[in-house]
C-alpha cells in the first residue's frame, strides 16, 4: 500500500527517472497501401481496449472468479488487434505500425554526492494538516523500506514542517515575552504583585486569543474565499472572546485577591466641617475606611467588614 494509506497525501510524478510510454509508431506507405487512416488505427485501440465488468461462476461446490478477457496483458498483444476486415482478410495493428515499449524523453536528472537517484516529493492536499501528513509519513516510511530491496537507499531530502512549526513556536515565543515585558513594567510602576497578577493574566489570555488568528492557516484549502473566511471568523472570535474575558475575568479577580487586612496610610485632611471632615489626599475613592478605630490596631490585621444597616 505504501504512501497510498497516509490521510492527506499526495504523491506526484518523481524526478529523476523515466516515465513510461507504450507507442505506436505508424507506418505511413503500409497505410496508404490498405488505404487505412491514423484515425483508423486510433478507433481501434478505443473499441478494443475496454473495461468490462466480471463475475463469478460457481461449478459444483466452488465459485470461481471470471476476468473478462477484453484488454492486452503484454506489448505483443496489442499488435494483434484488429482494423478492418477487406475482402475476407483482416488488417491488425502489426501490418501497419510498430507497437513498442518505451519511455518519454527525459527532462529532469536528480544527483547526490554526484550519483544518480530518484526524488519524490510528497504534497499535502487541502483538507489535511502539515504536520499530521508529515507525521503520518515518517511513521509510514520503517514499513516501506522493509519491503524494498537493500541496495536501495532512502534519504529524507527536506521536511516543509519545519517552518510551520517555527512558525506556530515563534508565535508562542513572543506571547509569552509580550505578556512578561507587559507584566514586568506593571509591576515596577504600581509596585503590587496583586495588581500585577490582576493585569498580566488577562493580557496572557488575550494575546492567545489573538494567536487563534494563525490556527486558519493550517486548514486553507483553496482562493480567496478559503483564505480571508477563516481568518475574518478567528478574528471575530478572538475580539468576542478578549471583550468578555475584560468585562468578566477582571472583577472576578479583583474580588478574590482583595482582602481585608488593615493598611496605615498617611492622608491630608481638609476643612473640618463638624460631623464630616474632609480628607484631599492619600486616599483612593474605592478605597474603605475603618472609623473610630481602637488603639490596637495595627498594620496586616485582618478584620471583618459589614454592610451598615440603613435607618428606618
Amino acid at each position: 500500500m505504501g504512501l497510498s494509506t497516509v490521510f492527506g497525501a499526495q504523491v506526484p510524478w518523481p524526478y529523476g527517472g523515466k516515465t513510461r510510454v507504450v507507442s505506436v509508431d505508424l507506418d505511413l506507405p503500409s497505410l496508404k497501401a490498405k488505404n487505412l487512416k491514423a484515425e483508423d488505427v486510433v478507433n481501434a485501440f478505443a473499441a478494443q481496449s475496454l473495461i468490462l465488468p466480471s463475475g463469478t461462476t460457481k461449478i459444483g461446490p466452488t465459485e470461481y472468479d471470471v476476468s473478462v478477457n477484453s484488454q492486452p496483458r503484454v506489448i505483443e498483444e496489442l499488435g494483434d488487434l484488429p482494423i478492418r476486415v477487406v475482402n475476407g482478410a483482416t488488417i491488425r495493428v502489426r501490418d501497419v505500425a510498430n507497437v513498442r515499449d518505451g519511455y518519454q524523453p527525459q527532462q529532469n536528472v536528480v544527483r547526490q554526492d554526484g550519483q544518480r537517484g530518484a526524488l519524490l516529493t510528497i504534497l499535502k492536499s487541502g483538507v489535511a494538516s502539515t504536520l499530521d501528513v508529515v507525521a503520518s509519513v515518517k511513521e509510514a516510511m520503517p514499513r516501506i523500506r522493509a519491503g524494498l530491496t537493500p541496495e536501495l537507499e532512502v534519504k529524507e531530502f527536506g521536511d516543509q514542517s519545519l517552518f510551520v512549526r517555527a512558525a506556530v513556536d515563534g508565535v508562542i515565543h513572543e506571547g509569552v515575552i509580550a505578556a512578561s515585558l507587559t507584566a514586568l513594567m506593571i509591576l515596577l510602576f504600581l509596585g503590587s504583585w496583586r495588581s500585577t497578577l490582576i493585569i498580566a493574566l488577562p493580557a496572557f489570555v488575550s494575546t492567545l486569543c489573538i494567536c487563534i488568528v494563525f490556527v486558519p492557516m493550517f486548514f486553507l484549502t483553496g482562493v480567496a474565499r478559503h483564505l480571508f473566511v477563516p481568518l475574518a471568523e478567528a478574528v471575530v472570535f478572538a475580539m468576542l472572546a478578549s471583550y468578555v474575558l475584560s468585562r468578566t475575568l477582571i472583577p472576578t479577580l479583583v474580588r478574590l485577591t482583595t482582602d481585608n487586612r488593615i493598611e496605615l496610610r498617611r492622608v491630608t485632611l481638609g476643612r473640618d466641617l463638624g460631623a464630616v471632615v474632609e480628607i484631599t489626599a492619600g486616599v483612593e475613592t474605592t478605597d474603605r475606611l475603618v472609623l473610630n478605630p481602637p488603639d490596637s490596631i495595627t498594620a496586616g490585621v485582618e478584620v471583618r467588614v459589614v454592610t451598615p444597616e440603613k435607618k428606618p
